[in-house]
């Protein structure tokens, strides 16, 4: 519970520091609340009912420039969920869920984009397009449920002006490996994106 209340407390300090910096507006600070409840209904002959919490979380987006550089930053995370113990018992580990998604720098001279951190893989699937907050979980296919997505990469991508066309070219640590970068796995993606 001192966990909880100095996460909450934290938060709430932050977000108004942010408040007060009226003339930076490239800077967001989110807090976004996700209530769950799934209910299990007996179908037939079945005799249990129930439900879960899915994914019942408080998540955290941070995302900003620096200046009026060409950098820019993005952060997100839950910092708590259903089971949190299993959130922060991962926190260094590649093949499993853990309290920070991603959290990248972005380099975007022109048309170019140059992106180091732990982001998610680019492996061109729709689930993947849309924020942990905004999926449900029983709804999602098996391979969103079980790949790890969120890994420590490098990629290099470039946009033509319009917007509409994206090509990128992703390193990252495997999903697969226990550590990232130690177990000598990686993960080589290349994705076009067009709308």
């Amino acid at each position: 519970m001192k966990k909880l209340f100095l996460s909450l407390a934290t938060i709430l300090c932050c977000s108004l520091c942010l408040c007060q910096e009226a003339e930076n507006e490239g800077n967001t600070f989110l807090v976004i609340p996700r209530f769950d409840v799934n209910p299990y209904i007996p179908a037939g002959s079945a005799s249990y009912s129930g439900f879960d919490l899915s994914n019942t979380s408080l998540y955290t987006l941070i995302e900003g420039a620096f200046g009026d550089s060409d950098f820019s930053y993005s952060i997100e995370g839950h910092l708590l969920s259903t089971n949190p113990s299993s959130l922060y018992a991962n926190s260094f580990r590649s093949d499993e869920v853990n309290w920070l998604d991603w959290a990248n720098v972005t380099y975007a001279p022109g048309n170019w984009y140059f992106t180091l951190g732990k982001d998610i893989l680019s492996i061109g699937s729709f689930e993947e397009d849309e924020y942990d907050f905004d999926q449900h979980i029983n709804l999602c296919s098996s391979l969103w449920n079980n790949l790890q997505v969120y890994q420590w990469s490098a990629k290099a991508a470039w946009a033509n002006d319009e917007g509409s066309l994206d090509a990128s070219f992703q390193i990252a640590s495997s999903p697969y490996g226990t550590r990232p970068f130690q177990s000598g796995l990686y993960a080589y993606s290349m994705a076009l994106r067009s709308e």
